[in-house]
């Protein structure tokens, strides 16, 4: 099927992870960040999105299923993530990237939804395995909602210590 494809130039089909991230680059492109998505230029990275060249951020991105929004965090074990050292094996034996090594943000974007949820890593649990939003507005995450501004923040923090440790 994949030759047939190709041969014939018929398009496939975009994940949902790949329609966030281009997504959440539009959003961030509008509130003037310069962002890249890393996986078009290599799968090898650990994180999707390079913001401003300093802030590293993973988009996770979900359709809305029986009224709510679930972004999966943890996913079915392979060895092979357990011996990069940024993947952590949970109680049940799913695989949970660790966050805290691979970038500063997640990005949540919830699919036909107008807002972003942008989460500092160091807000999240390591045992956390998915996040669940509700469009009602209610709940602990709708704090993070649009919160371009932490980004700004890390942007200036991170440019400011670079230069001073070029000095």
């Amino acid at each position: 099927m994949v030759h047939f494809r190709k041969r014939y130039k018929i398009p496939t089909r975009e994940f949902n992870g790949e329609i966030g991230e281009g997504i959440v680059t539009y959003e961030l492109q509008k509130e003037d960040f310069v962002a890249i998505n890393m996986n078009k230029l290599s799968k090898i990275y650990p994180f999707d999105l390079l913001i401003n060249g300093t802030v590293k951020v993973d988009v996770k991105t979900a359709s809305q299923c029986y009224g709510k929004w679930v972004f999966a965090l943890a996913n079915s074990s392979t060895e092979s993530d357990l011996e990069t050292q940024k993947f952590t094996k949970l109680d049940n034996g799913k695989v949970r990237k660790r966050f805290d090594k691979t970038c500063d943000f997640i990005i949540l974007c919830p699919l036909n939804q107008t807002s972003l949820f942008i989460v500092p890593v160091h807000e999240i649990s390591e045992t956390l395995q998915s996040i669940t939003i509700y469009p009602s507005g209610r709940g602990k995450w709708w704090k993070w909602q649009n919160r371009y501004d932490l980004i700004k923040r890390m942007v200036g923090e991170k440019s400011e210590s670079k230069r001073a440790s070029l000095s």
